[in-house]
């Protein structure tokens, strides 16, 4: 018989979900963070789980994560967060290229952007979008305004405080929709897909396009050689289901319609 299952769950995952039922139904124990946890507390939750000969499955954020592979002997085994494989870079060239919403782009080092300003927006026009191409996201992807790459670059270098060597996916900046979906694939098979909007227009949103259903469920199939759990999410743009990007099954936030329940009976049985 497996150990119990010790779901792991922080506050800026779970949003206004509340875990505990899913849990339970599992049979599993449920410990809730709020907060930043790093620290006195995480030690002492991975002592009681390794006392207690528990399977740890942890939701959590980016940093917590980081940490916890770092400072922790049990709970690290409870982190899903493929580094190597979700660089974009890495996963990228693995995708149709007709099922991607950013069809065209380069690498380049945040430090050498503004020495090949002129060669960008030759290439793909002054709109441009920046990414960085690590998985664990030391900047958030942006937008810069028409012909504003140099000035763009230079408060980003002062607020965000980027490393000159940072790989950075470069693109033309495309108008979508504010409505993406976010797919979670387990063992190779998509266990539930919930919509979420970053701005009110879509408040309300239930109803996931069959299109999109289709395209997440071949893309799963498409990558199950090279990883079998992740998120993916997908925007409709000029007509059809498109990636945006893919993330960690462990540091990706869960939105109103995600069926938790399914993601936790999915996971009990890969995080042994």
């Amino acid at each position: 018989m497996s150990p119990q299952a010790h779901f792991i769950v922080q506050d800026v995952i779970a949003r206004e979900h509340d875990p505990r039922p899913a849990a339970e139904a599992l049979g599993a124990r449920i410990t809730q963070l709020t907060g930043d946890p790093r620290g006195e507390l995480l030690h002492k939750l991975d002592q009681d789980i390794r006392e207690r000969g528990e399977r740890p499955i942890l939701f959590c954020s980016l940093h917590v994560a980081g940490w916890t592979r770092r400072c922790t002997k049990r709970l690290a085994a409870g982190v899903d967060l493929p580094d190597a494989f979700l660089r974009h870079g890495t996963y990228t060239p693995l995708i149709p290229r007709d099922w991607r919403l950013n069809q065209e782009g380069i690498y380049l080092p945040w430090g050498i952007i503004p020495e090949r300003a002129e060669m960008l927006m030759d290439l793909y026009g002054g709109h441009l979008f920046i990414r960085p191409d690590s998985s664990l996201k030391p900047f958030p992807g942006f937008d810069i305004p028409n012909g504003g790459l140099l000035e763009e670059h230079r408060l980003r270098n002062a607020t965000d405080h980027v490393d000159p060597g940072e790989m950075c996916f470069i693109a033309p900046a495309l108008e979508i929709d504010a409505l993406e979906y976010r797919a979670w694939v387990i063992e190779g098979q998509v266990v539930s897909i919930a919509p979420y909007s970053w701005t009110d227009a879509h408040l309300g949103v239930s109803d996931i396009p069959e299109a999109v259903v289709q395209r997440a469920g071949a893309l799963a199939r498409h990558l199950e050689i090279h990883r079998d759990c992740y998120t993916a999410d997908f925007t409709i743009y000029e007509g059809e289901p498109r990636l945006v990007e893919l993330n960690a099954l462990s540091t990706s936030g869960w939105y109103p319609q995600a069926d938790i329940l399914s993601v936790f009976r999915a996971a009990d049985a890969v995080f042994l």
